[in-house]
């Protein structure tokens, strides 16, 4: 059961940071195929007489038929499964929270305190700055309300 619960948080926790590197797999893939299948079919080698073929061509040797291709695929899956960036520990996106300063310029005219929508727009304006506070959370805000001349009301 305790093993069970430990594979099960070792997978869970398990993500690439960049996932869209895995999608490499796939040209990696279709190369591989091509390869084997051109090897399979003989391709030029079944054109050439007995005698060249023997001097031309190394014979099945077991594994090491297609040495190269091997390691080849197997340092570029290893080169593509770096560079998606296997890790256990999820790190805190650096988007996620904005604490950069910010600063709202308030238009305090007579104009803002027309009644054409409701309630008028000074009024509108302050709970629209509510709200942007209420989201930020955090973070150094400034307002700047101006008229006929600017005002810093809070820092």
């Amino acid at each position: 059961m305790l093993d069970t619960m430990l594979w099960k948080q070792i997978f869970t926790q398990f993500h690439f940071i960049r996932p869209l590197w895995l999608l490499a797999f796939v040209p990696l893939a279709v190369v591989v195929y091509l390869r084997f299948k051109d090897d399979a079919e003989g391709g030029w080698q079944n054109q050439l007489p007995e005698h060249l073929k023997k001097a031309l061509t190394i014979e099945d040797q077991g594994w090491r038929k297609q040495l190269p291709l091997k390691v080849l695929v197997v340092v570029t899956s290893l080169a593509i499964l770096v560079c998606a960036g296997p890790t256990w520990q999820r790190a805190p996106s650096p988007f996620g929270e904005d604490k950069a300063s910010l600063v709202v310029m308030l238009d305090a005219n007579s104009s803002m305190l027309e009644k054409d929508v409701a309630p008028d727009r000074l009024a509108r304006a302050k709970q629209k700055i509510r709200d942007l506070l209420g989201l930020r959370q955090g973070g150094k805000t400034a307002l700047i309300a101006y008229a006929a001349h600017r005002t810093l009301l809070c820092r």
